[in-house]
């Protein structure tokens, strides 16, 4: 698993990897609702130069919250980013320790519903 920062930067400056989702996108076109939305978008960012698109990367941590998580990788992305590219991030805090135990809860809930 890599980490958020390399996935953003991955979705930002990658080609190949966003030519993927470039394709797989127009792929599921195919009698979709959103056709003409994805065609009229597809103009703009082939325009662009395959930069004026929206990113969002949400980081989920079962720790004391702390500004310096996504800090500096919003500082690293800022840097040379295109003009047309958007960046988001978020950070959701659960309570401590909380995601080693959400399968065993998971498990348990399915059950009940039973």
């Amino acid at each position: 698993m890599t980490s958020l920062g390399n996935q953003l930067f991955g979705l930002r400056d990658n080609h190949h990897v966003k030519n993927g989702l470039f394709l797989y996108l127009g792929h599921h076109t195919a009698g979709a609702s959103w056709k003409p939305m994805f065609k009229s978008t597809a103009k703009r960012y082939l325009r662009s130069r395959k930069t004026d698109i929206a990113i969002y990367g949400v980081l989920v941590r079962d720790i004391a919250p702390s500004t310096s998580d996504i800090a500096g990788r919003a500082k690293a992305l800022a840097a040379n980013c295109p003009e047309k590219t958007d960046i988001e991030i978020y950070a959701l805090y659960l309570p401590l320790n909380l995601i080693d135990t959400l399968s065993t809860r998971a498990q348990a809930a399915m059950q009940e519903a039973l």
